[in-house]
């Protein structure tokens, strides 16, 4: 059985690796076993808390134009070769709006 208030006082390391952040500590063999998995949602959890990450890709404006030009350029050419089909095989078309007409009249 797990001794509870002994794991939470010995969660932490004191052995830290030099170019680590000051601010970040390591996690003892003990303190892992304070990791858990909500079984409904699969959120991870660290002594009771939702461990949360959070990394969002934010584009700048000069992405932001190049991704709006990409998918103006993308769909202009749906458009385009769309209308070019139409007239390429406009009796096929017509046949089959004549089928759809039919099975729905």
């Amino acid at each position: 059985m797990v001794n509870w208030e002994n794991t939470r006082a010995n969660k932490f390391s004191n052995a830290r690796p030099d170019d680590w952040p000051k601010d970040v500590i390591a996690i003892s063999l003990d303190g892992l076993t304070l990791f858990g998995i909500h079984e409904g949602t699969g959120a991870l959890y660290w002594d009771g808390k939702e461990v949360v990450l959070r990394r969002t890709v934010r584009f700048g404006p000069l992405e932001l134009w190049l991704i709006g030009l990409g998918a103006a350029g993308a769909f202009g050419s749906f458009l385009v070769e769309g209308v070019r089909l139409l007239f390429e095989h406009r009796s096929a078309v017509h046949a089959v709006v004549r089928w759809i007409a039919a099975l729905a009249g």
